[in-house]
Parts: structure tokens; C-alpha cells; sequence
């Protein structure tokens, strides 16, 4: 009797163990609130989110890692170590700064001209911004302004180090071998990677749908979708609110996939639209 109770024992923590999930937006917070309290660092998340103090040694507009300190903690506990190394004074983060706002406000002119996706005071914003003499303005103070429009938007890569497999348009489709539309991009990171939301929204929908198999849906500000598909498995319920960077799910072959890859769409107001547009900066910019 005892060892049966000791053997259910044992059953319910692995079946525990097994249903729980190392990736916890935690992560960042705790990461956030560390760097707040021991270098006295004021906006924290900035210096974290676009990689002020250039732990990535990238020109990326956001941190190349951070999906990966976000959602992870002993990637964060890493991140931490290397940002101990490296920093010495905030000197370095106004600069970098300054650098982040010019690559912003160029990216979100260009959407704006194409998909109209700003709001009139944002916009105005935008091009104030751009226009200001970057030697008189206060860099940090600018790229706040600017992540409150940034973080809404679907611009950060929702995988790590992924590459195309596949764009957005006509393309002969791999099962039956006949030209239809490709209605997103399919991105290809390491076997089951964790799938990041691109910009902070609320879950719209998780479940299965034909051919996409087990899929995420997120709505954001001004009538923008994004939705994620051949899922693994899921991290998120429908309402719930994600963060830019909150892992979301484990990239997966469900539904007709050939292979494990993420099938990732951008909707604006209904309509599908062509989701490089919105991440391609993302592989532009690992060089300086």
C-alpha cells in the first residue's frame, strides 16, 4: 500500500513536471527590477529591450536576445553576467539611444506611408521626432516616447535566429505542388524554439484551424492581427494579455506543415499583408 502511494506520489510530479514550462515573462521583470536596483539604471526596460548598453554588439533596433533573457531565467542570469562585465557608466546608453530613435522613426515613416497604421497624433510624433536636431533632444526621453507606439506594433522577430524558408505571395505550395497564396512568411529556428509575440496585445484566439494546425492569434492596437501557426504547443489562453517578447508557444509541424517551422501572418484591419515589411529590419542589421 505504501509503495503504490509512494509510486501515484512520484506519477503526480512528473505528470506536474511535465505540463510546466521553463519560459515565464518573470524573467524580465526580474531582470528589469535587478538592474534598477544595483546600477541605479532609471528605464531599465529601455536599456534592455534595444540593447543600450550593447550586450548583442548589433545594430538591431531591439536586443537580438531578447526573446531568450526575457522568458528564460538562466539565459537572464547569463545576460546579467555579461551586462556586469561590460557596463562601466550610463555614458554609453544616450548615444545608443539616439542611434535607436533615427532607425525607428525611419522604419515607422516607411509603414505609415504604405499601410497607414499610426494614428494622427502619433504620427505627428513620429515626424517631430524625426525632424529634431538629435544634438539638443534627450535620446532616452525620445525612445520612451517612441516604444509606447513601438511596443504595439509587430516589429520585433517572433523566433530566435530564424531564417525564410518561404515569403509572403504566389509560391508554389509544397503538398499539392499548385501556385496559390502565401499569406505570411514561414520562419525556420532551431527544432520546437520558443515563439515570441511580436508586440504586447491580447490572445484573440488559441486552438486548432484547417491547414494551420495548432494556432495563436493576437490582437493589437489600431485594428492589427498577428497570428501563429504549426504550433507545438501553446503558453497562452484567449484573453489573455502578452508583452512584446512573451514566449507564446514551441514552434511545431501541425497542420499541413512540411517540417518544423512558424507560419506567422500580419493582418491591418482584415486583410493580410506582408509580414517582412514589419521584421525584415531585423535581418539587416547584425552588422554595424
Amino acid at each position: 500500500m505504501c509503495m503504490r502511494f509512494t509510486f501515484i506520489l512520484i506519477l503526480l510530479f512528473l505528470l506536474q513536471a511535465c505540463s510546466t514550462t521553463k519560459y515565464s515573462i518573470d524573467s524580465y521583470k526580474k531582470l528589469t527590477s535587478d538592474l534598477q536596483k544595483t546600477y541605479k539604471i532609471k528605464r531599465a526596460d529601455l536599456i534592455l529591450s534595444y540593447d543600450l548598453a550593447k550586450i548583442d554588439n548589433t545594430s538591431c533596433i531591439f536586443s537580438k536576445d531578447l526573446g531568450l533573457f526575457a522568458n528564460d531565467k538562466i539565459y537572464a542570469q547569463k545576460y546579467l553576467q555579461k551586462f556586469k562585465e561590460k557596463y562601466r557608466s550610463n555614458t554609453p546608453f544616450a548615444s545608443e539611444a539616439n542611434l535607436k530613435v533615427q532607425k525607428i522613426t525611419t522604419l515607422l515613416t516607411k509603414l505609415q506611408n504604405k499601410y497607414k497604421i499610426l494614428t494622427k497624433n502619433h504620427y505627428q510624433n513620429v515626424k517631430r521626432i524625426a525632424k529634431a536636431d538629435f544634438n539638443k533632444i534627450k535620446p532616452k526621453a525620445e525612445l520612451d516616447k517612441l516604444d509606447q507606439i513601438t511596443s504595439n506594433l509587430p516589429l520585433m522577430l517572433p523566433s530566435y535566429n530564424s531564417y525564410i524558408s518561404s515569403n509572403y505571395g504566389i509560391r508554389k505550395h509544397p503538398g499539392n505542388k499548385k501556385y496559390k497564396m502565401h499569406c505570411g512568411v514561414d520562419l525556420v529556428a532551431n527544432y520546437h524554439a520558443p515563439i515570441y509575440a511580436s508586440a504586447t496585445g491580447k490572445v484573440s484566439f488559441v486552438g486548432h484551424q484547417n491547414g494551420y494546425g495548432t494556432t495563436v492569434e493576437i490582437s493589437h492596437e489600431n485594428n492589427i492581427k498577428t497570428k501563429y501557426t504549426h504550433l507545438k504547443k501553446t503558453f497562452v489562453k484567449k484573453g489573455q494579455k502578452v508583452i512584446r517578447s512573451q514566449a507564446i508557444a514551441l514552434q511545431g509541424r501541425s497542420g499541413n506543415a512540411h517540417g518544423d517551422h512558424l507560419h506567422f501572418e500580419i493582418h491591418i484591419a482584415g486583410k493580410h499583408v506582408n509580414p517582412y515589411d514589419f521584421i525584415g529590419h531585423n535581418y539587416e542589421c547584425f552588422k554595424r
